[in-house]
């Protein structure tokens, strides 16, 4: 009895001392695996191009809620493809950027100035920075496959064309057959690329005139002071 008694307790006490073991070292191993994971979030550099490139596709989405999908997914075209297929992005948790304040809208603008100050040609590199920022958005149009609607939507660029294409595209009552409803959010989508890069066109080709403008001033400006 004392015999079957002690192996009994002895075989408890082993159990007990091997689930401490084994079980410990697993619970360490996630939490150290995704401590690392976010510690690499955290330290992935998103440039402020990257942002300004969403922003522009996405003005409604905060940058906070941008820089923090950029720092995870580490691309433009996956952060506007999860955009497009939730309608929105989740909202960073409190302290993940810890002291470092992500740079507002109004922040890299005078960032922007002051780089295009120094220098006279500094106006025309940040207007090719600008241009060459949005590389991904035709990734998004050779996706859903929407090449030949460019030159449509070239075309219709005057205000009054836009909006008769706009109340043409957007009907009336909701889709009540699954394949309707598919094509609808298709074509929803597909208005909104083309939109996004109708003003972001407009937008790079105001900077362009701005920075030839600039240019054109200090070479008179320097013209006249020599």
């Amino acid at each position: 009895m004392n015999d079957s008694l002690g192996a009994l307790i002895a075989i408890v006490v082993l159990w007990s001392i091997l689930r401490f073991a084994f079980g410990g070292g697993n619970n360490n191993t996630g939490s150290g695996n995704a401590a690392p994971a976010l510690n690499t979030a955290r330290s992935r550099q998103v440039p402020q191009h990257m942002v300004d490139s969403v922003k522009t596709l996405f003005p409604h989405i905060s940058d906070a809620s941008i820089r923090y999908d950029l720092q995870r997914s580490g691309s433009v075209e996956a952060t506007c493809e999860r955009i497009l297929n939730e309608g929105g992005l989740p909202s960073p948790p409190a302290g993940f950027f810890g002291t470092a304040e992500p740079s507002t809208p109004s922040n890299a603008a005078a960032l922007r100035a002051q780089n295009a100050n120094r220098s006279p040609n500094g106006a025309a590199s940040a207007s090719a920075s600008s241009v060459s920022t949005p590389s991904k958005s035709p990734n998004l149009i050779s996706r859903y496959g929407l090449q030949s609607r460019i030159g449509q939507e070239d075309v219709l660029s005057t205000p009054d064309s836009r909006a008769s294409t706009s109340s043409q595209g957007s009907p009336s009552a909701w889709a009540t057959t699954p394949e309707a409803r598919a094509k609808l959010l298709q074509d929803r989508k597909a208005q909104m690329i083309l939109e996004a890069r109708r003003k972001l066109m407009e937008r790079q080709q105001s900077a362009a005139k701005e920075a030839a403008e600039k240019a054109s001033t200090d070479s008179a400006a320097a013209a006249a002071t020599s």
